[in-house]
């Protein structure tokens, strides 16, 4: 693989800042679409102390929504289990639309998250996600990262459904908030990304919620760490480590 160095960091702001000021249509699609878990289950577990359980992981560069990932789940303590992305409200007749985000503004009011909300929150980690911008050469690919390397820990909710044979499908939804500056020139909304302390309440059955509330009120300040990868990365089939590697893209292609 390339190098992923600080002057690679200073390359993807200049071309941000080309996306700021050139003639850029962005598309702004759904946040977040896709991911990547290679290790930080393991990290995010360790902090948290939680167990494995029985859960194999094996590294996904490249998750796309309704394909199995790994969350956490709080019961008796935080511990991992896999599920499929893609809310399906336990109360559904059918499989039908499944959101892969949900808004952080209307999360307790909307039918399909309000129940997941109060008795079935989750964490997502991941090591970080992909947001597309959208030129006249197509849409080209931006890996986001924490810029000290560590795990992101998204928000997330889930929910257990039952199909007419008796199969029961576990699914999840990850939660996203208003950009912050560092993400705000990709996109205007990202997934609300939490330290361990918002972390350990956003799982704890007994959060009241006041202190629910606040989670959701939080606006992640994360130092983030961009770089543009290869649009090969724009289909979910390709899932190796070279989705992460930098690559040189010219904000007006």
């Amino acid at each position: 693989m390339r190098g992923r160095g600080g002057n690679r960091d200073s390359v993807a702001k200049t071309l941000l800042a080309g996306l700021r000021l050139g003639p850029v249509s962005m598309t702004l699609a759904c946040m977040c679409g896709r991911f990547a878990q290679i290790n930080a289950e393991r990290r995010a577990l360790e902090v948290l102390g939680g167990a494995m359980g029985d859960v194999c992981l094996e590294p996904s560069y490249n998750v796309a929504p309704s394909q199995d990932a790994h969350v956490i789940i709080q019961q008796g303590e935080a511990q991992m289990a896999m599920m499929s992305w893609g809310l399906i409200p336990a109360w559904s007749k059918e499989k039908g639309r499944r959101p892969i985000n949900a808004r952080v503004e209307t999360v307790t009011e909307k039918p399909s998250f309000r129940d997941a909300f109060k008795v079935r929150r989750c964490l997502v980690p991941v090591d970080g996600f992909y947001e597309w911008t959208e030129a006249e050469g197509g849409k080209q690919p931006w890996w986001i990262r924490r810029a000290d390397g560590g795990p992101m820990v998204l928000a997330g909710l889930w929910d257990a459904w039952q199909d007419p044979a008796g199969k029961v499908l576990r699914t999840f939804t990850i939660l996203t908030t208003g950009a912050n500056p560092a993400l705000r020139t990709l996109h205007h909304r990202m997934p609300l990304m939490l330290g361990v302390r918002r972390a350990s309440a956003w799982l704890d059955g007994a959060a009241s919620p006041q202190v629910l509330q606040a989670i959701l009120d939080y606006t992640p300040s994360d130092e983030l760490s961009i770089h543009a990868v290869d649009r090969q990365v724009n289909s979910p089939r390709y899932n190796a480590p070279e989705c992460l590697d930098p690559v040189e893209a010219d904000p007006g292609s």
